[in-house]
């Protein structure tokens, strides 16, 4: 257009030259219309693989803990002191030890990181009798509850707990996922019935509720998973009751453990929540 502005007539095609540069502008909107949303999606899967690529390693890593010391780590809500010490720091400190060197067998997953007798044992002194670790730290986010969230409650800041693949910059400055819940079935109850407490059912849907309040977003949305009664634990999002049982009500993993991604949106309890259950 600017060459047959200048040429005085003598070049032709200003129409052919204003078409073109409409054609241009409708095909890039037709390509950012049509291929971002693809790239989005593809972004979407890729990290939804990765992610269950995650809960896969931790299964296996899990599954070595179990066959070393006869049981899967507890993921009571709580330690035996009644302080504040759910199943997805119970999780990472089987996995690598509460400050990443390694899990001591003497082990009563305490908050303060104590055995039996009082004694101490996250020192460099007991390095020599831990457990190696099952695969390096570096292969899986492992964060301290301080850099995830700024308002820890009634937890320790220190404690360490594997995040999901979801990234966000956090208050810390950090980038980091929200932490993978951990929920290990209780073999010595034999019912998921909704008419019996929950400590009496085999899976305690508040072995992480605390921790699932602390990651509240700003917004003040709350997690479907606080629901009180455990319904989105149970039954609506995760459908972890196995409804081919019908002579007692019995979850689909009654003897191993569930693992729990937020997933994309940052909220327990959604649609897009990435769990190791395989209910379908």
């Amino acid at each position: 257009l600017n060459k047959i502005n200048k040429s005085g007539g003598q070049i032709k095609g200003k129409g052919f030259a204003i078409a073109g540069i409409v054609i241009s502008i409708a095909w890039t909107t037709l390509y950012i219309a049509v291929m971002l949303p693809a790239l989005d999606k593809i972004n979407l899967r890729g990290a939804y693989i990765e992610q269950k690529a995650q809960l896969r390693t931790i299964e296996i890593a899990l599954e070595i803990f179990c066959d070393k010391y006869g049981e899967y780590p507890s993921s009571s809500a709580y330690d035996h002191m009644k302080q504040n010490y759910c199943g997805a720091q119970k999780l990472s400190e089987a996995l690598f030890g509460q400050d990443l060197k390694g899990f001591h067998p003497d082990s009563e997953f305490r908050r303060d990181g104590k055995d039996k007798s009082g004694k101490s044992l996250y020192v460099p002194a007991t390095l020599e009798e831990r457990s190696s670790l099952p695969f390096e730290t570096g292969n899986i986010s492992v964060f301290q509850l301080q850099n995830v969230f700024k308002d820890i409650g009634d937890f320790d800041a220190r404690s360490f707990v594997i995040c999901d693949v979801y990234l966000k910059k956090r208050h810390s400055g950090k980038k980091t996922g929200l932490p993978v819940l951990y929920y290990k079935a209780e073999c010595s109850n034999t019912t998921m019935d909704n008419s019996e407490p929950m400590e009496k059912r085999i899976y305690n849907a508040k072995d992480n509720l605390s921790l699932i309040r602390v990651a509240r977003t700003k917004k003040g949305e709350i997690h479907p998973l606080e629901n009180a009664d455990g319904e989105f634990f149970y039954n609506k999002t995760y459908k972890i009751i196995d409804s081919r049982i019908t002579v007692v009500t019995r979850p689909y993993k009654p003897n191993s453990f569930i693992l729990i991604s937020a997933g994309r949106d940052g909220l327990y309890g959604t649609a897009d929540d990435i769990t190791n259950v395989n209910n379908r």
